[in-house]
C-alpha cells in the first residue's frame, strides 16, 4: 500500500473519524461515457444527494468499497459519490445507525448510504433497524480465529507426534492445548523480541491528539505496555497472542479470563501485519522449538490464505458466557459479510440500489485482490481498477440498468370533423420524436410521445392532463405537454400547469390571453398569437384607406379577445371601430340577422368575423339575404381554419337548417380574406434536420397525406423540448432526475426561452415571451380555393417579444373584388358634411376645420372672461359671508380668527379612551349616552356624552360646541364639568362628568309622594333641609357664574343635575353667554326661548344679565317647593308672555314660609336692579337652612307634561318704543296685540326684540372654532341675508345625564 493510504487509514484508526476519499481523476474502464447520468434524488428533497459508499480500514473492505465505486461511477453513470473511511471495529449497531435516517430533520441523508461489508453473525436480525435495507452477501463468509504459521508448527507438531497422531493436513489445535503451562510456554516471546521488537519501536502504542498512548487502554492491560495478563499468568512465560485494535478484540480479556488458559494478550493495532512480517524473519533462524499466534480474521490482508495457518479450535458458543454481553455474537463461528444500504436508495436511486444487490466477489477475486496488495506494487484504487479490467462478465452482471424514457403528453384534435387535421399533426410530431432518437440528440434518454384525443373539448383535454398527472411513472418523466389545438381549452390547463411546473406548448392555440407571463410562467405556443394581427390589419386598412371597421364575433370565445384589445391601436391611427358585435352562444338564425341589420344600419362595410364553422354558415348566409356580399361592396375577414368545405349547407343541413344554397354560400363567400401564421417557412430555407423545408414536406407526404397545416408548429414544438432538454443534460444533468422541482422548472423555461432555430415552421426564437413571431400571410378565398395574396413582415425587437410595425407586401394581380367596377370598396363613411361657419372661413380665409377651431377659441375666451367674473363675485359673496359668521359667532360670545387653532384642542381626547355602554335620552342636537372615559391618572370615570348627528350643519356645530367653549373655563362644584371633547371625527363628542339621579325637575316629581308623609321633618330627600340645600347649590352656581362674567339664561329645574352625592350642579350652557363689557348680552337671532322662566326686559328686549337669571332662580325656587309643577300652569305660552309684560308673577304657595314669599318676590322685581344678586341670595339661604318647605297646591297627577315651556321669538322687523331703554324699566304692550289672533301659540313680530342691540354687542373670550368646524368656507346654502333658524333649547333637555 502507498504511504498517502497508509496515513489515511492511520488517521481513521487513531481518530475513528471519517475520511473522504473523492472521486479519482482518470477513467478506469475504456468504455463509451454513459448516459445519461444518474443521481440520487428523494421525495421532498429539491437536490440530489451525495452517495456515501462507507467503508472500514479492512483492507477487503476497502477493495469491495473501491471496486463498486467505480462500477456505480462508470458503468453506471452516477456521478455524486464518495468513499467515506470510517472504522465499524465489526460493531454492527453503529453500522446500521449511521445507515439509518439522523433523528435531526432538517438532515437530508445519513452519513452512509452503503457498507458494503458487514460482518454479522448467522443469528443476528439485521432486520430489526428502521431505514436500513440488507441487500446479500458479498462473498464468502468470514470467521475470527487465533491463527497460528504452519511454517513454525514445530509445537503443535511435537504435540501430535507424541500422541502419535500427527499429520500434515492437520488445520487445527484445540484450546485446551493453552491450559498446559509448558506447551503455552513454546509460544512465549522473550524479553529479547519485546524488546527490540515491540517496545524499542513503540508498536503498542498509537498517537492520539499528538499523546502517544498505549493501544489497551491501562484501566485493562499492564501500564503503558499494551498487554493484559491474567492471574493464572502472573510471574509465568505464558504464550502471547498478538492482537490488532483493542475496540475490535476487546473481548479477548473475557474468553481468557474464563477458560482459565495461559495465554497473555498484546494489542498491536495497526502495527500487527509489520510486527508479523519481522518475527516470520526472527524465528526462521530458530529452528521448529519456537512459535507465534496471533488474533485476526478471515478474508484479511493479514490472513491472505487461510491453508498457510494452524487455527485454535474452540468450544461452541453455548458453552461461554463471555458471549452473552457480545452484541455481535459469538466471533468464532461463521460470521455473514452481508451489504446494507439506507433504504430510501430502493426509491431515489433504483438503479444502484439494484447494482449493490447484484454486487457479489467470489473466493478467487478476494485471492486475487490480497495477492496485489502483497505485492505492494498498487494502491487500493488501482488494485479495484485492475481487477475491473480483468472480470468484465462478472460486473456486467450486476447492471440491470432500463433505458431512461422521457415523456411528451401529447392533446391532439383527432375528431376528423375538425379542421385540424390531427392526425396529421400526430405524424409530425412522431416524426420529430423519431429522429431525435434516431441520433440520440438527448444523450441516454429516449424520447416518448403520448397520444391522446383532446377533440377541443374542455373536457376532454383535462381529462386526458389529468391522466399524465396521476400516472407517476409519466409524471415524474413527464417534460411536458404538447397541445392541446383551440384556444378555448387552453385556459385551465394553463392555470393547473403553475401548480405541478408542467410546460405547456400548443402548436394551434393562438388567442391572447395566454401571452401573461406571470400569470402563465410554464405556457408556450410555436404558433404566433393573434395579437400580431393587428399590425396586419392596421397596414391592410391603411393600404386600402379604410377608415370604418366592424366586429362580430360570439360571446365568450377566447381566440377573440384580441379584437377588443385591437381597437384602441386602430383609433390611434384614426380607424374607428364603428361596432364591436358579440352574439350569445346557441342563437337561432333571426337572432343573427339581428345583428347584421344592425351592421347595415351603421353602414358597416370592412367586418371582422371571427366565428366558427357553423356560426360561419349562419352569417354569411345571412350576408347574402341582405345583400351584404362582396358585389354590394362588403368586406368579410373570416378565420383560416374553417374547414375546406364548411359553406356546403348540403351536407351540413342534415343536422342544421340554414336558409341558402351551396351556390348562395359560394356567391357570398367569395371573395372573404383571412389572416394565418405562415404554416411552413419557404420550401428552399434549411430547416433543423439540415433539409430544405421542401424535402421535409415530401417526406411527410410519404407518411400521411394531406400535410395538417399546423404540422409544422408541432413539429417545432417537440425539438423545442428536445433542445431546451440537451441544454439541461449538458449544464445540469442532475436536474435531468427532478423534472418538476422549482429549481429544474425555472431552467427548463429559460432554456426553452433562449430557444433560436430555424424549424418547419420559420424562426423559432420566444425573446422572453410565451410565443414566437412570424410570418404573416394574407388569405384571399374564391373559386372555392385559398390563395396567399400578401404577407406581412414583423419588425421584431431583439431581446423583447414586441412587434413595432413591420412591412406589408401585397400581390394586387391575387387580389380579386368583386364590385360591379372592380375597385377597392368603401370604408361606408358618408361624403364630408357642409362646413358649418363657411362665413367665418371666408372672414379669416381659413379652411373649415382652422374655422372651427378659431371659432372655439373666441367661445373659450368669452368663457374665460365669464368664469373670471363669476370667481371675483364668488369672492365677493364669500368675504360678506365670512363677515356675517364673524358677527354670528361674537354673538355666541366666541372670537372669530379664522387663521388660529381652537382653545378646545387642549381639551381634545381620543376617541379610544371613550367607552359608550348604554344610552340614556336624546337632546337637541343628537344622542346622550353614558360611559367610561379613562383618566389620565389611571382608572376609569362614569361621564354622559353628549352627540352631535352625523352631517350636522356649520351653525349646528358651532351651537354645539359653544356650549364646551364655555364650560371649559368653569370649576366650580355647583357647575357641571366637562371632561372634554372629541371633534375630530364624527360623531363629535362633548364628555362632562356623569349625574346619577338626572335633572332636579325628574328627581322633585319622583319624590313628589313622600310629601303626604306624616314625618316630612325626618325624611331626608323632602325635608326642608333637604329642599334649602337644593336651592342653595343653585344659587352658589349662579354666583359664581356672575363672577365670572356669564349669564345662563336657561335657569330652570330641567337644567339642573343632581349626582350620587345629591349635589345639584347647574348645566346646559348651550344659552350662555359672556358679559365682559357691558354687563349684559342682547340676544339679536331668532331661536325658541323658555318665556315662563324669562325676566320681562329679556321678553321685550332681549337683555340678558345676572339679574335675569335671578328672576329664573325664583321660578326654579317654585319649581322646588312644589316638586316640579309647572310655571304659569294651564296658561299659553302667549298668555304668559303678556302677564309677566304687564308686571304679573307666579302666585306664591300660600304654605310657604314668609321669608320665602320675601325672597321670591325680590326675586320678581320689575326693576332689575332691586333684585338681590346670587351671593346675596346665598347668605341669605345659609342663615335659614330650613327656608324651603313642600308646597303642594295641585294634585299630585295634575303637573304639566311637554315641551310647551319654550316660545319661538323672531326677531325680524321689530319696531321699539324709542323712550324706552334697558336698564330695567318696565315694557308694556299695547291691549289690543292679540284681538284679531287665531293662533294663540305665535307672537306677533311687534312684541319681539328689536333686530340691533341698544347698548352695542358683548364680546365674549372664547377662542375660535374656525380650524375645527370649517366656518369661513363657502356656504352650501344660496340664502346668505341671514343665518338659519337655530334651536338652542335643551341641549340636554330633561336628558338623564
Amino acid at each position: 500500500m502507498p504511504p498517502w493510504q497508509s496515513i489515511l487509514l492511520y488517521l481513521a484508526i487513531v481518530s475513528n473519524s471519517v475520511i473522504v476519499i473523492k472521486s479519482q481523476q482518470q477513467k478506469c474502464l475504456n468504455i463509451e461515457e454513459v448516459y445519461p447520468k444518474k443521481y440520487f434524488i428523494k421525495e421532498n428533497v429539491a437536490q440530489s444527494l451525495m452517495i456515501n459508499i462507507e467503508s472500514s480500514t479492512r483492507m477487503t473492505h476497502l477493495l469491495a468499497s473501491h471496486i463498486f465505486y467505480i462500477f456505480a461511477k462508470e458503468v453506471l453513470g452516477y456521478t455524486k459519490l464518495n468513499i467515506n473511511i470510517h472504522e465499524d471495529n465489526f460493531q454492527i449497531l453503529n453500522v446500521m445507525e449511521r445507515l439509518s435516517d439522523y433523528s435531526d430533520i432538517r438532515v437530508a441523508i445519513p452519513p452512509a448510504t452503503i457498507n458494503l461489508e458487514v460482518w454479522t453473525s448467522p443469528e443476528y436480525d439485521t432486520f430489526e433497524k428502521e431505514f436500513v435495507k440488507e441487500v446479500g452477501s458479498v462473498g464468502p463468509p468470514g470467521r475470527f480465529g487465533w491463527f497460528i504459521p504452519k511454517r513454525y508448527y514445530g509445537p503443535i507438531k511435537k504435540f501430535y507426534e507424541d500422541k502419535y497422531l500427527w499429520n500434515d493436513a492437520i488445520q487445527e489445535v484445540h484450546w485446551s492445548f493453552f491450559l498446559n503451562l509448558r506447551l503455552a510456554s513454546q509460544f512465549h516471546l522473550d524479553s529479547k523480541i519485546l524488546n527490540s521488537l515491540i517496545w524499542k519501536n513503540q508498536y503498542h502504542m498509537k498517537k492520539v491528539n499528538n499523546t502517544w498512548e498505549p493501544i489497551c487502554p491501562n484501566v485493562n492491560c499492564t501500564d503503558n505496555m499494551s498487554m493484559y495478563i491474567p492471574k493464572q499468568c502472573l510471574g509465568q512465560n505464558c504464550a502471547i497472542l498478538l492482537a490488532p485494535e483493542f475496540e475490535a478484540s476487546g473481548f479477548l480479556i473475557n474468553q481468557v479470563d474464563e477458560m482459565g488458559v495461559y495465554v497473555n494478550i498484546l494489542w498491536l493495532g495497526k502495527n500487527l501485519k509489520t510486527t508479523l512480517r519481522r518475527l516470520n524473519e526472527y524465528y526462521a533462524n530458530l529452528g521448529e522449538q519456537q512459535s507465534y499466534f496471533f488474533f485476526h480474521w478471515y478474508p484479511g490482508d493479514v490472513v491472505t490464505d487461510e491453508s498457510k495457518f494452524i487455527t485454535v479450535q474452540f468450544k461452541n458458543n453455548e458453552f461461554y458466557n463471555f458471549t452473552n454481553n457480545m452484541v455481535n455474537g459469538y466471533k468464532y463461528e461463521m460470521q455473514r459479510l452481508v451489504k446494507m444500504v439506507w433504504s430510501k436508495m430502493e426509491q431515489g436511486a433504483h438503479p444502484l440500489f439494484l447494482g449493490v444487490r447484484h454486487f457479489k466477489l467470489r473466493q478467487q477475486d478476494y485471492a486475487f485482490l490480497l495477492d496485489l496488495v502483497e505485492q505492494g506494487k498498487y494502491n487500493v484504487s488501482e488494485i479495484a481498477c485492475e481487477w475491473m479490467k480483468k472480470n468484465k462478465k462478472i460486473w456486467s452482471r450486476w447492471n440491470s440498468t432500463e433505458t431512461a424514457v422521457i415523456y411528451i403528453g401529447g392533446i391532439f384534435p383527432l375528431d376528423d370533423r375538425l379542421p385540424f387535421n390531427g392526425a396529421g399533426i400526430v405524424q409530425s410530431a412522431k416524426k420529430a420524436v423519431n429522429y431525435i432518437n434516431k441520433h440520440n440528440l438527448i444523450k441516454g434518454y429516449v424520447l416518448n410521445l403520448m397520444i391522446q384525443n383532446g377533440n377541443c373539448q374542455s373536457d376532454a383535454v383535462m381529462s386526458s392532463f389529468l391522466d399524465y398527472l396521476v400516472v407517476k411513472n409519466y409524471y415524474d418523466n413527464l417534460v411536458g405537454v404538447l397541445g392541446p389545438a383551440c384556444s378555448e381549452t387552453i385556459e385551465p390547463i394553463a392555470a393547473v400547469s403553475n401548480k405541478y411546473r408542467m410546460i405547456t406548448i400548443s402548436y394551434a392555440a393562438e388567442g391572447v390571453s395566454f401571452a401573461d407571463r406571470n400569470k402563465y410562467p410554464y405556457f408556450f405556443r410555436t404558433i404566433g398569437e393573434n395579437q400580431h394581427y393587428k399590425h396586419v390589419y392596421l397596414s391592410l386598412f391603411t393600404e386600402f384607406r379604410w377608415k370604418r371597421v366592424a366586429a362580430l364575433t360570439e360571446d365568450g370565445q377566447k381566440y377573440t379577445e384580441y379584437i377588443s384589445l385591437m381597437s384602441d391601436d386602430l383609433g390611434k391611427n384614426n380607424i374607428s371601430f364603428i361596432a364591436n358585435k358579440k352574439f350569445p352562444r346557441g342563437r337561432s338564425t333571426e337572432d343573427m340577422r339581428y345583428y347584421l341589420e344592425d351592421l347595415k344600419a351603421k353602414r358597416a362595410r370592412i367586418i371582422i368575423a371571427d366565428v366558427v364553422d357553423h356560426d360561419a354558415r349562419m352569417v354569411i348566409c345571412e350576408a347574402w339575404q341582405l345583400q351584404m356580399t362582396a358585389k354590394e361592396g362588403y368586406v368579410w375577414f373570416l378565420p383560416v381554419w374553417l374547414s375546406p368545405d364548411w359553406y356546403n349547407t348540403t351536407k351540413y343541413n342534415a343536422t342544421e337548417q340554414i336558409g341558402c344554397s351551396v351556390d348562395q354560400m359560394i356567391e357570398a363567400a367569395n371573395g372573404y380574406f383571412s389572416l394565418t401564421h405562415a404554416y411552413f417557412a419557404p420550401d428552399e430555407d434549411m430547416m433543423q434536420e439540415n433539409i430544405t423545408v421542401g424535402q421535409w414536406k415530401r417526406n411527410m407526404k410519404s407518411i400521411h397525406r394531406p400535410i395538417s397545416d399546423y404540422a409544422g408548429f408541432a413539429y417545432d414544438a417537440v425539438w423545442t423540448y428536445a433542445l431546451a432538454l440537451t441544454q439541461l443534460l449538458q449544464n445540469d444533468s442532475e436536474d435531468m432526475s427532478v423534472l418538476h422541482s422549482a429549481n429544474t422548472s425555472r431552467k427548463l423555461v429559460n432554456y426553452i426561452q433562449d430557444v433560436d432555430f430555424h424549424g418547419v415552421s420559420g424562426h423559432i426564437k420566444f425573446r422572453g415571451g410565451s410565443s414566437r413571431v412570424s410570418t404573416i400571410n394574407i388569405i384571399q378565398w374564391y373559386d372555392r380555393a385559398k390563395h396567399v395574396v400578401g404577407s406581412f413582415y414583423p419588425n421584431v425587437s431583439q431581446f423583447r417579444p414586441e412587434i413595432h410595425g413591420g412591412q406589408l407586401s401585397l400581390n394586387g394581380t391575387q387580389i380579386k373584388w368583386f364590385t360591379p367596377d372592380g375597385s377597392i370598396p368603401e370604408d361606408g363613411a358618408l361624403p364630408p358634411p357642409v362646413c358649418a361657419v363657411e362665413a367665418l372661413a371666408r372672414v379669416f380665409d381659413v379652411e373649415c376645420q382652422t374655422a372651427i377651431i378659431i371659432l372655439n377659441v373666441i367661445i373659450a375666451g368669452i368663457l374665460l372672461i365669464g368664469v373670471v367674473c363669476v370667481c371675483f363675485y364668488m369672492k365677493a359673496r364669500y368675504d360678506r359671508k365670512v363677515q356675517r359668521t364673524r358677527k354670528f359667532m361674537q354673538s355666541l360670545g366666541i372670537p372669530f380668527d379664522k387663521h388660529s387653532p381652537s382653545d378646545l384642542d387642549k381639551w381634545e381626547m381620543a376617541r379610544e379612551r371613550i367607552v359608550i355602554n348604554r344610552k340614556l335620552g336624546e337632546g337637541a342636537f343628537g344622542m346622550v349616552y353614558g360611559g367610561e372615559v379613562e383618566l389620565d391618572s389611571g382608572g376609569w370615570s362614569p361621564v354622559a356624552v353628549k352627540t352631535l348627528k352625523v352631517g350636522s350643519t356649520t351653525e349646528d356645530k358651532l351651537d354645539f360646541l359653544s356650549e364646551a367653549e364655555v364650560m371649559k373655563r368653569f370649576e366650580h362644584k355647583n357647575i357641571v364639568k366637562l371632561i372634554g371633547v372629541c371633534t375630530k371625527d364624527e360623531p363629535v363628542y362633548t364628555v362632562m362628568e356623569y349625574m346619577l339621579y338626572g335633572d332636579l325637575k325628574t328627581y322633585l316629581l319622583a319624590r313628589r309622594h313622600l310629601v303626604k308623609s306624616k314625618d316630612i321633618d325626618e325624611s331626608e330627600e323632602v325635608s326642608p333641609k333637604r329642599l334649602t340645600n337644593v336651592a342653595m347649590d343653585v344659587a352658589r352656581g349662579l354666583s359664581y357664574l356672575a363672577e365670572m362674567k356669564f349669564v345662563h339664561r336657561d335657569i330652570a329645574s330641567r337644567n339642573c343635575l343632581v349626582n350620587d352625592k345629591r349635589t345639584v350642579k347647574i348645566g346646559d350652557f348651550g344659552m350662555t353667554r359672556a358679559i365682559f363689557d357691558n354687563d349684559y348680552y342682547k340676544f339679536t337671532r331668532r331661536a325658541r326661548l323658555p318665556v315662563r322662566w324669562m325676566a320681562p326686559e329679556s321678553l321685550a328686549l332681549g337683555v340678558f344679565t345676572p339679574s335675569t337669571d335671578v328672576w329664573s332662580f325664583g321660578v326654579l325656587l317654585y319649581e322646588i317647593i312644589t316638586f316640579g309643577n309647572f310655571p304659569f300652569q294651564g296658561k299659553t305660552n302667549p298668555e304668559v308672555l303678556m302677564e309677566v309684560k304687564n308686571g304679573q308673577t307666579l302666585q306664591i304657595p300660600k304654605a310657604a314660609k314668609p321669608q320665602l314669599v320675601g325672597l321670591m318676590s325680590s326675586c320678581w322685581k320689575r326693576e332689575s336692579k332691586e333684585r338681590p344678586t346670587a351671593s346675596q341670595i346665598v347668605e341669605f339661604l345659609a342663615n335659614n337652612p330650613r327656608l324651603l318647605t313642600p308646597c303642594l297646591d295641585v294634585p299630585i297627577l295634575s303637573v304639566q307634561m311637554g315641551d310647551s315651556d319654550e316660545l319661538e321669538m323672531p326677531t325680524k322687523n321689530i319696531k321699539v318704543s324709542p323712550s324706552k331703554s334697558a336698564n330695567g324699566s318696565s315694557f308694556q304692550a299695547p291691549a289690543t296685540v292679540y284681538g284679531d289672533r287665531t293662533d294663540p301659540d305665535n307672537i306677533p313680530l311687534e312684541l319681539c326684540c328689536p333686530k340691533e342691540p341698544l347698548l352695542g354687542q358683548g364680546r365674549g373670550s372664547s377662542s375660535n372654532l374656525l380650524s375645527r368646524l370649517g366656518v369661513g368656507s363657502k356656504r352650501e346654502s344660496e340664502e346668505d341675508d341671514e343665518y338659519p333658524e337655530q334651536s338652542i333649547s335643551q341641549s340636554q333637555d330633561n336628558t338623564n345625564v
